[in-house]
C-alpha cells in the first residue's frame, strides 16, 4: 500500500509538483485545503470498513460516491469565485492533461486498495469499489488541483470531474469482481 500511495506523489514530482502561479497564494491554498479535508473524507468512508465486518453500509457509500465530484467541484469553483480573473477560459487548455494526470495519478491507490481487499466484500462488492475509487480520485484531485491553474467550469469538468467519475464507474465494473467474495463468485458461476 506504501508504494501504490508513493507512486502518484513521485509522478507529481517529476512534472513539476504544485504550479502556483497565475494563482494567487490564498487560492492555491485555499482550493488544496479545502479538497484535501474532502479527499481524508472519503477515504475514511471509502476505504476504511468502520465498526462493521462487513463494511459500510450502502447509504454511506452511495452518498459518497454521489456528494464526492460534486462536493470538490462545487469547492474549487466557489474558492476560484472569489478571486479575479480565475474563472476565465484558457485557450488550448481544454482539461485533456488533467483528464489523464487525474487518470494516472489516481490508478495506483486504487489497484493497491483493491488487490489488499480482494475477495473480502460479501455484502456489495460493486458499491464499495466504486467507495474506494472516489476515494483514489478524491486523492489524485488534491494533487491535480495543485497542480493546475485554469478554474475555468468546462475545463475543470473534462479535466478533473469526468475522470473521478469514469474511473468510479469503472471500478464499480470491475472492481466488484475483485472485491467479491469467492464463494459469492463461484455460486453466481454455478447459477448461471
Amino acid at each position: 500500500m506504501a508504494v501504490a500511495l508513493l507512486i502518484p506523489l513521485l509522478i507529481f514530482c517529476a512534472l513539476g509538483g504544485a504550479r502556483l502561479a497565475p494563482r494567487p497564494d490564498g487560492l492555491v491554498l485555499q482550493s488544496a485545503v479545502g479538497s484535501a479535508v474532502l479527499a481524508v473524507a472519503a477515504a475514511i468512508v471509502g476505504v476504511g470498513r468502520g465498526r462493521s465486518m462487513l463494511g459500510r453500509p450502502r447509504s454511506w457509500l452511495l452518498s459518497l460516491v454521489i456528494l464526492t465530484p460534486l462536493a470538490l467541484f462545487a469547492w474549487r469553483v466557489l474558492v476560484s469565485s472569489q478571486y479575479p480573473n480565475m474563472m476565465l477560459e484558457w485557450h488550448g487548455r481544454p482539461g485533456l492533461r488533467c483528464f489523464l494526470l487525474s487518470c494516472v495519478l489516481a490508478l495506483g491507490p486504487l489497484l493497491g486498495v483493491l488487490w489488499v481487499r480482494r475477495g473480502s466484500d460479501p455484502v456489495h462488492p460493486r458499491l464499495t469499489a466504486a467507495g474506494v475509487a472516489t476515494a483514489a480520485g478524491a486523492g489524485a484531485w488534491v494533487l491535480v488541483d495543485l497542480w493546475c491553474p485554469v478554474g475555468f467550469v468546462p475545463h475543470l469538468l473534462l479535466g478533473h470531474v469526468l475522470p473521478l467519475v469514469l474511473l468510479v464507474a469503472l471500478s464499480a465494473t470491475l472492481g466488484g469482481r475483485i472485491l467479491m467474495l469467492k464463494s459469492s463468485r463461484q455460486s453466481k458461476l454455478v447459477t448461471r
